[in-house]
């Protein structure tokens, strides 16, 4: 069987070699858009979509910028330091294409031409339409960190944790026309300590996804694949609420605070105070206490340099922190 890889930088790197050493031939990967003429491509056929986008990002240069964001950290996920995927492919002899090239009705031809049986995607953030759902003769298959129908869309670790859930896991599933809702062909479960993070769930995420990577190959390889059907009464979708990464000293509840940190500490999304005026305070380095244990941090015990605030349920230690000039 032939296959194609379609991911990101991230897991994608992680698991290139386990899709190497299986049964099926990788012939191609498609990964992100990091040329310039892909981008230009990519925006310009959203504005061909909707043309009322053009102007607004126009009129967007001539008005306040947005509030600044602190100044992103290397990434701590289990495929940190890897070489990205394209120069991976490229090391090894694999045609490399760009995830832009997919909204072509012209790629899909491409995939029949390379004679494509399964397609399999890896936490890949483009959407596949009918005439690449439709190309490979066995389907395409993607793995999602959760637990199918629960959390159902994008940044399903982030909602995870952001929910106070004690478990999580990874799911493969075949992908039909609807987001995250085609048939589960396997599933493994991973628990969720109460302390731990963003890096921490990945930490477990990633070895069980590339486990469940290596057995769905084999399957497919071997021609012994089942797939269930998703209960719908059971689904859930990842979403996002606005202002999900402010904490309010007065009013957020100690419980979630906790989880807001241990979610977004250590992302590109930090999380932040609202500060009287409206400015913000982004916290990289904090820890909820709550009130019964709040008497142990005495003078001095905190940790140097960090602050105390007083907030419900407890106190929250501030070790390190940003603010915009």
């Amino acid at each position: 069987m032939r296959l194609a890889l379609f991911a990101n930088d991230a897991f994608g790197s992680y698991v290139f070699e386990t899709v190497r050493e299986s049964d099926l031939d990788l012939v191609c990967v498609v990964g992100e858009t990091k040329s310039a003429a892909g981008r230009l491509r990519k925006k310009l056929r959203r504005y061909k979509k909707r043309p009322k986008n053009a102007w607004r990002d126009l009129t967007a240069r001539f008005r306040q910028r947005p509030v600044p964001e602190p100044p992103r950290r290397p990434g701590r996920s289990p495929a940190a330091g890897m070489p990205p995927l394209r120069e991976r492919a490229e090391q090894a002899g694999i045609a490399y294409y760009e995830d832009e090239r997919l909204a072509s009705l012209a790629f899909a031809s491409t995939l029949r031409e390379l004679e494509i049986d399964l397609v399999l995607v890896a936490t890949f953030g483009a959407i596949l339409r009918p005439h690449i759902i439709d190309a490979p003769s066995r389907g395409v298959v993607n793995i999602h960190f959760a637990l199918l129908p629960q959390y159902r869309g994008m940044t399903p670790e982030l909602c995870c944790l952001l929910d106070g859930a004690s478990e999580s896991g990874v799911t493969a599933h075949f992908i039909d026309e609807g987001v995250d809702t085609g048939d589960i062909i396997e599933q493994r479960r991973v628990p969720v300590a109460p302390n731990d993070g963003f890096a921490d769930l990945q930490a477990k995420l990633y070895p069980e996804g590339r486990e469940l990577v290596r057995s769905v190959l084999a399957r497919f390889a071997a021609g012994n694949v089942e797939a269930t059907p998703q209960d719908d009464s059971k689904a859930s979708k990842c979403k996002l609420r606005r202002g999900y990464r402010e904490i309010s000293l007065e009013h957020t509840p100690g419980s979630k605070i906790h989880d807001i940190l241990r979610a977004c500490l250590g992302t590109r999304h930090a999380p932040y105070i609202v500060q009287q005026g409206g400015d913000r305070l982004y916290l990289l380095d904090a820890e909820f206490v709550p009130r019964q244990d709040a008497d142990r941090l005495t003078s001095g015990q905190p940790g140097k340099g960090a602050t105390t605030l007083a907030c419900k349920d407890g106190v929250l230690v501030v070790r390190e922190s940003w603010q915009p000039a």
